[in-house]
C-alpha cells in the first residue's frame, strides 16, 4: 500500500446525504482506504468500504477539489 500512496487516490461522493450536506466528498489515500474497510483486510477476500469510518475524511465540493488538486500537483 505505501508503494502505491504517491500515485492513487480513493474517491467518495455519499449520495445519501442529501444534496444540501455541505460533506459529502472525500479523497484518501490507501493508506486510510484500509483502515476504512470493514474487519480485517486479508488476500483472496472482498472487503466493504465503512462509509462511517469515511465520513470523517468527508469536505465540502471546494475542498475536494483542493485536495484533488494537490494531489495531481503533487504527482
Amino acid at each position: 500500500m505505501r508503494l502505491l500512496e504517491p500515485y492513487v487516490r480513493w474517491l467518495f461522493v455519499d449520495l445519501e446525504e442529501s444534496k444540501d450536506s455541505p460533506k459529502r466528498f472525500a479523497i484518501i489515500d490507501s493508506v486510510i482506504a484500509k483502515e476504512c474497510v470493514y474487519r480485517k483486510v486479508m488476500e483472496g477476500k472482498q472487503n466493504n468500504f465503512n462509509i462511517n469510518k469515511i465520513k470523517s475524511y468527508a469536505t465540502d465540493w471546494h475542498g475536494f477539489l483542493e485536495k484533488m488538486a494537490e494531489f495531481m500537483l503533487k504527482v
